[in-house]
């Protein structure tokens, strides 16, 4: 389906809501007088058992005819009071129908039995009693609330294919929603190791860095004792006399400083030796024990 179907299919669908949202507004509001109706007739009914000598009252509708089952007389009366009036006196007189003078039709339709209220033209009164007329009223509304109804049925059916695709579609958005949260926990988790992943190797890369600038210093430390080392080993091994002595002193005679030339020498490389086995019991510590 391509856009411009989807469009007016999407048209369609908006105004067949919009026809049942107004069909289910019209009822209801139908219904509400249907049942002010009822009350009504209700009402008017125990008025009449509670005051059984009251005399019936009379009502008009304009537009309507008044068909009894019996006809008692037609009287030329100008006035729709008056006509009431003369079928109020009768007693068997259950309505009756005034026609507005318009030419020679004017005059006062006095009817008995069983009465048929139908449809006139404007102007035409039809005189019947009250209850009469509430149940006329009722039926009115009854017979609107159930057009009405069969209307919102077939709303209904027709859009049901709709409401029915509606419901697969929201069901396949909730299950793709439904996979699409799984997917994001599981890529959550594995974001969660990455990270502590990456934390790790941040820790041992500064820890490896801190080894490395140790063993700098380690180094740093180590050539300065070579450096002294070779000083001492090159001082050592090549003492330095001055002229005089040399030559004024006897290789035979004591030495005024305590000590030969060769015992001099022996703990010089006791000295030089001590350093140097200190120097790589330190490389040997700082490498392996810290």
């Amino acid at each position: 389906m391509n856009s411009k179907e989807s469009k007016t299919e999407q048209s369609k669908n908006n105004s067949a809501t919009m026809d049942l949202e107004n069909l289910q507004k019209n009822y209801s509001n139908l219904l509400a007088k249907y049942k002010s109706a009822v009350n009504e007739y209700t009402n008017f009914i125990s008025d009449q058992t509670n005051n059984p000598d009251k005399k019936p009252s009379f009502t008009t509708i304009n537009g309507y005819a008044v068909i009894g089952s019996e006809r008692i007389g037609i009287k030329n009366i100008s006035s729709l009071q008056e006509c009431e009036a003369s079928c109020a006196k009768l007693s068997n007189c259950t309505g009756a129908t005034f026609i507005t003078p318009k030419g020679n039709n004017r005059g006062c339709i006095l009817s008995g039995g069983d009465l048929k209220v139908l449809r006139d033209r404007e102007g035409t009164y039809a005189i019947i009693p009250k209850g009469k007329q509430l149940l006329l009223n009722m039926e009115s509304i009854n017979e609107q609330l159930i057009a009405t109804n069969k209307e919102i049925i077939t709303k209904i059916k027709n859009i049901q294919p709709v409401i029915n695709k509606n419901v697969n579609q929201m069901s396949n958005k909730n299950r793709e929603l439904v996979n699409n949260y799984k997917n994001l926990m599981e890529e959550r988790e594995e974001i969660s190791n990455l990270l502590k992943d990456y934390d790790t190797l941040d820790t041992t890369e500064d820890e490896n860095q801190i080894k490395i600038t140790k063993n700098y210093y380690s180094y740093i430390l180590l050539l300065i004792v070579v450096i002294v080392f070779i000083f001492l080993l090159y001082s050592i091994s090549f003492p330095s006399y001055g002229p005089s002595s040399y030559y004024s002193q006897s290789p035979y005679e004591p030495s005024p400083y305590g000590q030969s030339f060769v015992g001099s020498g022996s703990n010089g490389f006791l000295i030089v030796l001590l350093l140097l086995l200190l120097t790589v019991g330190l490389y040997f510590f700082t490498k392996y024990f810290r």
